[in-house]
């Protein structure tokens, strides 16, 4: 084949592009027929010669139709915020863009979009491939394309004259703005001018294969705008966006995703071990796949999901809502040294990915110098810091969440009886990971051999008896607990008067045994009674983590706040040793409480408002100032049963 360069034959007098090699294909598989031509483009050329629907060359004093809105208006803060500096901008970020797909439109004579291609009006092309024996050209209005065979997939050449022809973007209008944007402001180095964009040009002419049913021809004003339009939304409408535990799973950026990744094992049925020396969570216990965060019907001991809201909850990182702003960008930088001790897992150097943070400057600054100075936008921290936190997250909170899903009886007879009945690394743990489709053709292949019901139903039937009843398999429960394990921790030196922070191990032998004093005794009983075998008190968690007229479980991260701040009041009368609720909430009244029960006026404050809806439902009559009473009493009660 001859090897043409663009270079040779750009039209001057037409107006004509570039000519694009391109690969020619064709999408039969309905009742329309569309053609089309891959190939990629130069970051000029798309500057030069792509378009935004916006950019219609139209008569603005005539009323647009409905088809000629269908996606004129871009979204330019999002264009401005999102795409150009938090992802084209950001250098701590791989950036890359799937294809533009743009229609080749015919122009008329006014200016204004026609309705087809029609026939050329200059002579016909003999530069370059189009002049070529070895290729046939074909002209559609303005376009011209020159091929070896009429055969799909065949290697091609395209050009068109944009005096007659408009290059409308109809997928990818907001990455095509971005990526104009970027250049108009971006002094790209040679390096960066190397970056090719892939294209989709759809040529909707009939001398191209393209069919059009004559219903479509008589019911629209412009038929070729339909079809655009049509393929527009249909693009758009099965475009669905990535699920929070497929980007947990895939994002390597944010902090929050890369900690909770952690928390898992990173391979199928990967149990080698026992669970007492288990360092993560077998895949066969945690839901990866789907987007739920429920987990108290089904085999799992908790989702990706559930594990990801806990970790951004325990973290609690500031993202900057604006990557420029001096003031949002610090804020982050000191969210993350405050919770993730950044700089000191720099200098330790002591974490399984030290190779890529050991001897950097302290995380500030690096921003600094390398961002704040340069006016850079910061969405995520540089990834050698970045590295440092999640090493320390495995230090620090790993072993905490890990220790309580071994520890906790309920967890740990669930995870012991998963394991028996091949959940963790046997069959069980095989099928679960497999998707919707593969596991129907599964299911059929053990129900042949007489071996569903054994290796696959009869499991399942016991893991999901296992959880009835308990707290701990609702996932407004769970996050409360990890939630509560790890401030528990970090206020363990006050609460239990040690001279420093004890380790994670030697705090989790004492929390662990508390957990499990309360599961013993009844206190995590989805439906635990205030007074043992006496219902009329009411149920334990009313108006806390269940609704006070249904009994219902309420799924809010108001009620998983209750439910943490229940906890620590408890682990306040266990840890040192009081008597009663009531001799709590007493030392809680004093001018010093915080030092030995850090933040439990607060929890006693936020469960005693909360206690007055309960209040309220029982004793709707009574006043303001009786309601009150009646609530703190109530708190009494509630935490009166851990001496029960």
């Amino acid at each position: 084949m001859p090897d043409f360069s663009p270079d040779e034959f750009e039209g001057s007098a037409e107006r004509l592009t570039p000519t694009f090699t391109v690969l020619a294909g064709k999408f039969q598989l309905s009742r329309a027929s569309v053609p089309y031509f891959q190939t990629n483009v130069t970051m000029d050329d798309l500057r030069r010669h792509l378009k935004l629907v916006e950019d219609l060359p139209v008569d603005e004093r005539e009323k647009w139709t409905l088809e000629e809105l269908f996606q004129r208006d871009i979204d330019w803060e999002r264009v401005e915020e999102e795409i150009v500096k938090g992802y084209l901008q950001a250098r701590t970020k791989r950036t890359f863009f799937n294809a533009l797909t743009v229609a080749l439109l015919p122009l008329g004579a006014d200016g204004r979009l026609d309705s087809h291609y029609g026939v050329s009006v200059s002579a016909p092309a003999t530069d370059g491939p189009f002049g070529s024996a070895d290729f046939k050209t074909i002209r559609v209005g303005g376009i011209d394309i020159a091929r070896r065979s009429m055969r799909e997939t065949s290697v091609g050449y395209l050009r068109w004259n944009e005096g007659r022809t408009f290059a409308a973007t109809i997928d990818g209008q907001h990455r095509l703005a971005a990526l104009r944007t970027f250049l108009e402001r971006s002094r790209l180095t040679a390096h960066q001018l190397e970056t090719r964009v892939p294209v989709i040009f759809l040529v909707m002419d009939e001398r191209l294969g393209f069919h059009l049913d004559d219903a479509d021809k008589r019911g629209a004003r412009n038929p070729l705008l339909s079809v655009v339009r049509e393929i527009f939304i249909d693009l758009n409408k099965h475009a669905k966006p990535v699920s929070i535990a497929r980007q947990v799973l895939l994002d390597d950026q944010e902090i929050e995703a890369r900690c909770t990744r952690t928390l898992l094992e990173d391979a199928i049925a990967q149990d080698t071990q026992n669970r007492d020396d288990a360092t993560s969570l077998p895949l066969g216990l945690v839901d990866w796949q789907s987007a739920q965060v429920k987990f108290d019907q089904g085999p799992y001991l908790s989702t990706v999901t559930a594990l990801y809201l806990v970790t951004r909850e325990i973290l609690s990182l500031r993202s900057p809502a604006d990557p420029l702003d001096e003031g949002e960008v610090k804020k982050f930088a000191q969210s993350v040294q405050q919770s993730l001790r950044v700089n000191e897992q720099v200098e330790s150097a002591d974490g399984l990915r030290a190779d890529e943070y050991r001897g950097r400057p302290k995380l500030m600054e690096y921003i600094q110098k390398h961002f704040l100075d340069d006016d850079a936008p910061l969405t995520a921290i540089p990834r050698p810091y970045a590295s440092a936190a999640v090493d320390y997250f495995e230090k620090c909170y790993k072993p905490l969440i890990i220790g309580v899903f071994r520890g906790f009886q309920p967890y740990r007879e669930f995870w012991d009886l998963s394991a028996s009945q091949g959940g963790t690394s046997g069959t069980l743990a095989h099928f679960l990971s497999l998707n919707d489709r593969t596991r129907k053709q599964r299911k059929e292949e053990l129900l042949k051999d007489q071996e569903y019901q054994v290796k696959i139903a009869d499991p399942l039937a016991l893991l999901l008896e296992k959880k009835k009843g308990e707290w701990g398999f609702m996932v407004v429960w769970q996050k409360a607990l990890l939630k509560a394990t790890v401030d528990a921790y970090i206020n363990s030196q006050a609460v239990l008067a040690l001279d420093r922070i004890p380790t994670p191990e030697v705090f989790l032998e004492q929390w662990v045994s508390f957990l499990n004093k309360g599961h013993a005794m009844g206190h995590f009983k989805l439906d635990a009674l205030i007074r043992p075998s006496d219902q009329s008190r009411g149920e334990l968690w009313e108006g806390i983590g269940k609704n006070p007229v249904s009994r219902t479980v309420k799924y809010s991260n108001a009620a998983s706040m209750r439910i943490r701040d229940l906890l620590m009041l408890f682990w306040f009368i266990e840890s040192h040793d009081l008597k009663s609720g009531g001799e709590l909430v007493e030392q809680l009244g004093l001018s010093d409480s915080n030092s030995r029960f850090p933040g439990g006026a607060r929890s006693a404050q936020q469960l005693e408002s909360s206690l007055k809806t309960v209040i309220k439902q029982r004793f709707s009559d009574e006043d303001e100032e009786q309601i009150a009473a009646g609530a703190k009493a109530r708190l009494i009660e509630v935490l009166d049963r851990w001496r029960i």
